[in-house]
């Protein structure tokens, strides 16, 4: 990456993203391919959209796992969630609303729709939707020199979020300006980041590679990809630009 593109001005890519008519389509972007057994694959996606006000991270039409763990689908959207069987649906700017109420506005935010733990059984009624609504004010916030790490589902560290979620971990992180984190990871079988905004480098595992990426991207780290520290704990390492601050989202399978 020259030091032209990371010092061009980045207000725009702060800007809140509204939905068009465009369907965002994979950026060609050099990511090294990896042979050991402790050093695999790396992948770099874009969001795809699939219908006017949703973009999809992963699941059915995305160019990325078609299934992540417990996750079948992460969308984000600009309008509303939508209808399933099981989901979180967090909203980063902490808006109330849920959708089974009369939207009256827009609503910005993320739904990870789930594989539900238990089915009806055949002949019998369907199970009601079950929907697990966050918001940054309801969720716990882990202890991360630099950064500001709420665990919307799952654990970070020590700080576990409340139940009934099982089997998920989602993590929303945001790190200001001219920072560089370690970020404690137990992503063994895969971890997925998603860029909600701003711009940061990602170290690609075991070797002094970056990957610099900005909002609606997705690094897929595949499993056994993130670094380790001497004492063996599993680590991710973000820096981020002097004059712009990132956001993303973190799943670990």
């Amino acid at each position: 990456m020259s030091a032209s593109f990371l010092l061009q001005p980045l207000a725009l890519l702060r800007m809140r993203r509204r939905p068009s008519s465009k369907k965002f389509s994979p950026k060609p972007h050099r990511a090294p391919s990896h042979t050991t057994a402790s050093q695999q694959e790396v992948k770099v996606l874009t969001a795809v959209r699939v219908s006017p006000d949703v973009c999809r991270v992963f699941g059915q039409g995305a160019g990325g796992p078609q299934k992540f763990g417990r996750g079948l689908a992460l969308d984000e959207f600009f309008v509303a969630p939508r209808d399933c069987a099981e989901s979180i649906c967090y909203f980063p700017e902490g808006s109330n609303e849920t959708w089974g109420e009369q939207v009256t506005q827009p609503l910005h935010g993320l739904q990870l729709h789930l594989e539900p733990l238990f089915q009806a059984p055949p002949g019998s009624e369907a199970l009601p939707p079950m929907r697990h609504v966050r918001n940054p004010s309801n969720v716990p916030e882990a202890a991360i020199p630099q950064a500001r790490v709420r665990v919307v589902a799952g654990r970070c560290g020590e700080v576990a979020a409340a139940p009934p979620l099982t089997g998920v971990t989602m993590l929303d992180v945001e790190i200001g300006a001219a920072s560089d984190v370690t970020l404690p990871v137990n992503g063994d079988d895969g971890l997925l980041i998603y860029v909600l905004e701003g711009v940061g480098l990602f170290d690609m595992p075991n070797s002094e590679e970056t990957t610099y990426q900005n909002e609606g991207h997705i690094v897929w780290f595949l499993p056994g990809d993130a670094d380790s520290t001497s004492d063996g704990e599993r680590v991710l390492r973000i820096r981020t630009h002097p004059s712009s601050s990132i956001r993303f989202v973190v799943l670990e399978e």
